[in-house]
């Protein structure tokens, strides 16, 4: 574990100046790591990183950070660890590239110089945080890997952009005079936790998982997903019984032109029994041929549907960035037109788009098993599996708490749909989580209950 902070202030700054106050955010994160420590300032822009190391791959002084780039054109602050840091690094050496330590850093690093950031992560299999700087173009990229274990936050007060991996980190800077946000607060009391993208401070985001910003100048960015577990777990789903349309349309194909060649086969034959097989075969080839045209149709259709609604939703998002960028400028008139015309109009469309109607080949549903199946592929854990046990011990769960219990039947029953809806996200909100009304009469079943559901659950 590592820690990340930083703060770009806009404007030339001294660079001494900027180192300090960048040691200083720094320290706040000695616990994540107390092996070593640095710091990089550009003194053009007023742009500071402060970075706490846990030497864990490479022991040496080559995996100080933050590192810079062998051209010294990028600067980079990170948290975390690229499981297939070796499978990259030996890519990167085919291709001419050169490494001084072992660290992971530095291959993450050489990466983004070879392939871009989005190319880049796209191969990276990992948990990290990080922030890259461009000292050519003058930009800021933040990014959290793809289920958000590393954390990261960020946001701007005082004209001031402070990022880093934990809030405290801000608190050493000056300039950083905290709001507390109370939206966040009434999350937090009524989550226990305050999801991305709220902080508890008014102005500073989390990222959140998946994300990615890329910023030209404080203030002057827009969080985006580089990676999205529901569009993974969509892209994967299949349609028709197990197969995927195209698999599906291939096998009527395949069976099209197996019975064709045995009609060309029976057409010879002069017998009863090859001419009665011949006419029935004549009328299956009319069905199949009759259901390959409609699927194919409806398979063209729902492509076309598919790709429509991939061009409304770039349409969108442009929308909503010129929108950001006409309300920066004061531009209301414009901003009136996007806000209240374009932008409605086009999730409207959308909305028509994504609606499915008639028969349909392609799932778009995704559910938990679907997510779990993503999560586990990029983890290593068999959340799949673990969701699959889950579904089965809930199903049984009155079975195995009238083993325990004597005489609490309806108590049991109220307790197990409960649970069973909690899990399932249709818990009662007007009760606290884990609350049950047991009902029957008091006495030791209650106590009995309560132990046996304690033990079935943990």
């Amino acid at each position: 574990m590592c820690g990340l902070t930083g703060f770009w202030l806009g404007e030339a700054a001294p660079e001494a100046e900027l180192n300090r106050l960048a040691q200083d955010m720094a320290q706040t994160l000695e616990s994540r790591g107390p092996d070593d420590h640095g710091v990089f300032s550009d003194g053009r822009t007023g742009l500071a990183l402060g970075h706490r190391r846990l030497s864990i791959l490479d022991l040496s002084a080559e995996g100080h950070q933050p590192m810079l780039s062998p051209d010294g054109r990028f600067v980079l602050a990170y948290n975390g660890e690229v499981y297939n840091h070796g499978e990259l690094r030996a890519e990167l050496e085919a291709r001419g590239e050169s490494f001084r330590g072992s660290s992971d850093t530095e291959v993450v690093l050489r990466a983004f110089s070879r392939w871009g950031v989005e190319a880049s992560l796209e191969r990276f299999n990992g948990m990290f945080a990080l922030a890259l700087w461009d000292r050519e173009q003058e930009e800021l990229v933040l990014v959290r890997d793809r289920l958000g274990i590393k954390p990261l936050y960020w946001g701007q007060v005082g004209g001031t952009l402070f990022f880093g991996s934990e809030l405290k980190s801000f608190w050493p800077h000056p300039a950083f005079r905290p709001e507390l946000d109370r939206d966040a607060l009434t999350l937090f009391f009524r989550h226990s936790y305050i999801p991305s993208p709220h902080s508890i401070y008014r102005g500073i985001r989390k990222l959140a998982a998946g994300q990615l910003v890329r910023l030209k100048a404080p203030g002057r960015g827009r969080a985006a997903l580089w990676w999205d577990a529901r569009e993974v777990a969509l892209a994967g789903l299949g349609s028709v019984s197990p197969l995927d349309p195209s698999e599906a349309l291939d096998r009527l194909e395949r069976k099209l032109i197996q019975q064709k060649i045995e009609r060309e086969a029976l057409k010879k034959e002069s017998d009863r029994a090859s001419k009665e097989r011949l006419e029935k075969l004549e009328a299956e080839l009319d069905e199949l041929e009759r259901k390959s045209a409609d699927m194919t149709a409806v398979w063209q259709a729902e492509m076309e549907k598919l790709a429509g609604a991939q061009r409304l939703k770039e349409q969108l998002d442009q929308a909503r960035n010129e929108l950001e960028v006409v309300q920066r400028q004061g531009d209301l008139t414009r901003a009136g037109e996007i806000a209240y015309g374009i932008i409605p109009e086009l999730e409207r469309k959308l909305a028509e788009a994504e609606t499915v109607e008639g028969d349909h080949m392609l799932n778009e549903e995704v559910t938990e098993t679907e997510i779990a199946a993503v999560v586990s592929r990029w983890t290593g854990i068999p959340v799949d599996r673990m969701l699959e046990g889950e579904r089965e011990k809930l199903l049984h769960m009155e079975g195995a708490l009238r083993a325990r219990v004597i005489g609490q039947d309806e108590a049991i029953k109220a307790v197990s749909e409960a649970v069973r809806r909690a899990r399932a996200g249709l818990q009662d909100p007007n009760r606290p989580i884990g609350s049950f009304l047991f009902l029957g009469p008091t006495g030791v079943g209650k106590t009995e209950l309560a132990k046996a559901l304690a033990e079935f659950l943990f």
